[in-house]
C-alpha cells in the first residue's frame, strides 16, 4: 500500500514549486515463507530499488 501527504516546505500555506509529497509504503508478507532483500519500484513517482526496512519479513502467523 502507498499513501502520500503534501509537505509545505517553506510553511507559507500555499502550494509552490519546491514543496513536496511524502510517500509511505506499507509492505506485508502474506505468504507462508520468510522473505528478505525486498525493494520497491514505483514508476508513477520515479522510485527504483527503494530498500524495505526491516529487510526481513517473517511469515504472518
Amino acid at each position: 500500500m502507498k499513501d502520500g501527504a503534501y509537505a509545505d516546505t517553506n510553511g507559507d500555506g500555499v502550494v509552490n514549486v519546491g514543496d513536496s509529497i511524502v510517500y509511505n509504503f506499507t509492505v506485508t508478507n502474506t505468504g507462508n515463507v520468510t522473505v528478505s532483500n525486498l525493494t520497491i519500484d514505483d514508476a508513477v513517482i520515479g522510485v527504483t530499488g527503494l530498500v524495505v526496512t526491516p529487510s526481513i519479513l517473517h511469515l504472518v502467523q
